[in-house]
């Protein structure tokens, strides 16, 4: 069955036809081979332009992304203001950011700085621009670290600076870490974030854990509703 037909005839899968579209157009591009069915590509697009469902448009707005697809970017960039779910918008802001639609910069630096409680978006805008080689971007993380007062916030960020993996955060980071005025939760983090930002891996820490398992047999140890798992933690 192709991915263009799966669109009529998957449910709840209709999300994961759509990524597949993205990761095959990335994988394919990446390895300098000829380029995806354009048909495809036409699907996705058309299949995101109609999509209302926070869910369905924030999977199809990913998958557009990973293919690449600049004639895409002023949809996603619509269905950013359009979409009032954070986990939506964030990755609309992601996809931007993997396009490197660098006209995006702006709008998304305004909602990193409106996202202090809103843990998940803020994660994703900050990806977002770090992507888009924003220079700014993680001086003013690193100052929203110090300054969060939430664990979630907190979390956020340092997670986000990890994945960013930016050697221009360290400094910033160590003198955090010295700073006995700040708390030590936002310490804590900032020891957090110079782990991650300095791991030889590629991948996080806990990804080789995470491998072939069976999530539908997950134990609370691997992850579970209290975030304790150690699939869970940054």
């Amino acid at each position: 069955m192709s991915l263009v037909r799966a669109w009529g005839v998957l449910g709840c899968g209709r999300r994961r036809a759509g990524l597949a579209v993205g990761v095959h157009a990335r994988a394919l591009s990446d390895g300098a081979e000829p380029t995806i069915d354009l048909s495809a590509l036409s699907a996705l697009r058309s299949e995101a332009k109609k999509a209302k469902s926070p869910a369905l448009a924030g999977a199809y707005m990913l998958a557009l992304g990973l293919a690449n697809d600049q004639d895409s970017a002023g949809l996603i960039l619509d269905k950013l203001e359009y979409f009032s779910q954070d986990e939506t918008r964030g990755h609309c802001a992601v996809a931007l950011g993997l396009m490197n639609y660098t006209q995006a910069i702006e709008p998304i630096q305004e909602i990193l700085d409106g996202s202090e409680f809103r843990s998940d978006l803020l994660k994703q805008a900050a990806v977002a621009l770090g992507l888009l080689g924003d220079k700014n971007m993680v001086e003013r993380l690193v100052k929203m670290l110090g300054d969060a007062k939430s664990l979630s916030s907190q979390a956020a960020i340092a997670s986000a600076l990890g994945t960013i993996g930016d050697k221009n955060s360290i400094d910033g980071l160590v003198e955090l870490l010295k700073d006995s005025g700040k708390t030590q939760t936002a310490r804590g983090f900032a020891a957090v974030a110079l782990g991650i930002v300095c791991d030889k891996e590629l991948l996080p820490w806990n990804a080789k854990i995470g491998t072939d398992i069976n999530y539908r047999a997950n134990t609370e140890t691997l992850t579970g509703a209290g975030s304790t798992g150690i699939l869970d933690l940054l």
